[in-house]
């Protein structure tokens, strides 16, 4: 909370941790391609930002990569009845958070250090489905880049993205 009264200095207080489900540490045996697996199949949660978007990761995604699909949807949209450029930034951080997280060892931690979104095209938002391709550009020990292609149902290339995940 900022307090602003004369009085008293301009002070940020970070909010307390969520008690969502989702910020429960993942048991300490298990690796990225496990808790991966596990979201695909749906014995684990997506988290919330893909349960919102409604982002599911297709298992017949390149090999060397992974795939993000979701299918627009009405609020999602603009004034001009396309995709808000801040959901397609989102899509395309959740879908390098998932394979940032597909990199990790059992028990590491990991966190999107930085993300960048190029945008080309907006997507109407009438139940079409956008792809984010993603791929691993180098891996690390204590961090991976990555880069991103977001395609329309046509293959349209509608954005690109490049993030680097930082593992702890």
């Amino acid at each position: 909370m900022i307090s602003t009264t004369p009085s008293s200095p301009t002070r940020f207080r970070p909010p307390k941790r969520s008690t969502c489900r989702w910020h429960k540490r993942f048991p300490p045996d298990l690796d990225g391609e496990t808790i991966i697996a596990q979201i695909v199949s749906g014995q684990r949660e997506r988290g919330p930002l893909a349960e919102l978007l409604n982002a599911r990761i297709d298992p017949a995604g390149p090999s060397t990569g992974l795939r993000l699909v979701v299918d627009t949807q009405a609020w999602m949209g603009n004034m001009f009845g396309t995709m808000h450029g801040g959901v397609i930034a989102t899509i395309v951080g959740v879908a390098c958070s998932f394979a940032g997280q597909r990199q990790t060892h059992a028990g590491q931690d990991y966190r999107v250090g930085d993300l960048s979104v190029a945008f080309f095209r907006s997507p109407p938002v009438d139940g079409s489905r956008v792809s984010v391709d993603v791929e691993a550009v180098k891996v690390g020990r204590r961090i991976a880049s990555f880069s991103a292609r977001m395609t329309g149902p046509d293959g349209t290339l509608l954005a690109e993205g490049a993030a680097d995940i930082h593992f702890g």
